[in-house]
Formats: structure tokens, sequence, C-alpha cells
């Protein structure tokens, strides 16, 4: 049995972000749009190495509009 100790330090940290699970047969619950919307920025921002600024260019936003999005997060640090 492989348990979330198996697994590595980034995917372990993931899991609260990851969808919780379904159990077979179930269906997966849609998450809002706000939430998918906050996955995909900061998934953007870890792929450019925290750089927000190649992060803004990415998502076709402002740097100013990442940065308040970021605040509105708690991730400012990030």
């Amino acid at each position: 049995v492989i348990g979330p100790e198996h697994l590595p330090a980034d995917l372990r940290d993931s899991r609260s972000r990851a969808t919780p699970a379904a159990r077979p047969g179930e269906p997966v619950p849609p998450l809002p749009l706000a939430e998918v919307e906050k996955r995909h920025v900061l998934g953007v921002l870890e792929t450019t190495g925290g750089s927000r600024e190649r992060a803004a260019r990415i998502l076709g936003i402002s740097r100013r509009t990442l940065l308040r999005m970021l605040q509105r997060w708690g991730e400012e640090g990030s």
C-alpha cells in the first residue's frame, strides 16, 4: 500500500489544494470557478519559479492584477 508518506514532499504539500477524492462510481464535484482560477494562477507562478512578471505575462494580465489576486488569496509572499 502506498501512502502519503511515500510521496515526494511537493506532492504531499499540494494535496491540500487537490480535489477531494470521490469513491469509486461517485461523480467528482466540480470546483468553483474562483478555486480553478486560483489553482491555475498559483500553478503558473510555481512554473515560473516565482517570477511574478513572467507569470503575469503568461496569464495575459498585468503584474499589478497578479499582485492583487495574490493579496486576496493571502499568497503575497509567494
